[in-house]
């Protein structure tokens, strides 16, 4: 075998061929390490997150059953205000029926008083009326 290539006789071309091949291999492994150092760097950021997760996760489940405490303690409390409320408007209605029933009987009151103090004019002051003529007549 001889030492043509498909080149030919054209060692020089060769040669600038497999320099230009060295540069883009060498600029391309670089690149490649660029990214693994970039990928190690990352991977660390990821452990040192996990780690943290890891040291702080009592203290999230602390948070967790704190959180879940106190949304029992609301859902009670939202329940106990319910039955207030509503124990409350039953109550109001009972106040609120006696409250017109004492109104209505106020009124029949007033209606009574009225009329009496009507007779009253009608009957009494001519009565004092007639007494005090008849006893004047009778000084007289």
């Amino acid at each position: 075998m001889s030492r043509r290539c498909f080149y030919g006789n054209d060692v020089a071309l060769f040669k600038r061929y497999m320099i230009a091949i060295a540069e883009i291999s060498f600029t391309g492994i670089l690149e490649l390490n660029g990214g693994f150092s970039q990928l190690s760097a990352n991977n660390d950021a990821l452990l040192a997150g996990a780690n943290k997760l890891k040291a702080n996760s009592s203290t999230l489940v602390a948070g967790v059953q704190t959180l879940q405490s106190g949304t029992n303690q609301l859902a009670s409390g939202l329940n106990t205000l319910g039955s207030q409320m509503s124990s409350g408007a039953a109550k109001l209605s009972l106040n609120s029926a006696a409250l017109r029933e004492g109104a209505a009987t106020l009124q029949s009151g007033a209606r009574e008083l009225a009329d009496g103090m009507e007779k009253f004019d009608r009957e009494g002051t001519s009565k004092l009326k007639s007494t005090v003529e008849e006893d004047r007549k009778s000084v007289v």
